[in-house]
């Protein structure tokens, strides 16, 4: 069975790194279903997260696998159900929106307007996958025009780069 986990990479910034990682995936038929990668303040060490839907019985073999390649300092892994998540996601609506009922709609999801264009505004929201998801079903027939959501924040607590 199938289980969605976070996996997270420490290492250095080396030219077709990210590349190698996604190959230990997809020769495993693994589904990544977010990537983000993110410098850190130490010179040449990033920060990768995937979140991807792989079988239980197959994350040790696949952390090894990592574990291998020299430029990696740490990876581990994380049940999504385990570590809480954040996302942030981007909504555009029309301009109909800034009325009463848009107002209550911001305040009851804890978003806000980050642009007021001509013909749309757009929003921005900071929350689970759920709670995203509970925003798009309020907007989405009377207000929205487009969105997208960016991949994880993890509220795991802080991570040290000095402590590798």
């Amino acid at each position: 069975m199938k289980e969605k986990f976070i996996i997270t990479i420490i290492s250095d910034d080396k030219r077709g790194l990210l590349n190698q990682f996604i190959s230990i995936f997809n020769k495993r038929g693994f589904e990544i279903e977010g990537l983000n990668f993110s410098r850190t303040d130490q010179d040449d060490i990033v920060i990768i997260t995937f979140e991807l839907l792989l079988p239980v019985e197959e994350v040790a073999t696949t952390l090894h696998k990592i574990e291998k390649i020299i430029e990696v300092y740490k990876v581990f892994a994380t049940k999504e159900k385990e570590c809480p998540l954040r996302k942030c996601s981007f909504f555009k609506v029309n301009k109909t929106f800034l009325s009463d009922t848009g107002r209550k709609l911001l305040i009851k999801h804890a978003a806000e307007i980050t642009q007021v264009n001509n013909d749309s505004v757009v929003i921005e929201k900071l929350g689970t996958d759920n709670e995203i998801n509970n925003l798009y079903r309020d907007l989405e027939e009377e207000y929205l025009v487009s969105y997208c959501k960016t991949t994880l924040v993890s509220e795991r607590g802080q991570l040290y780069i000095h402590d590798i």
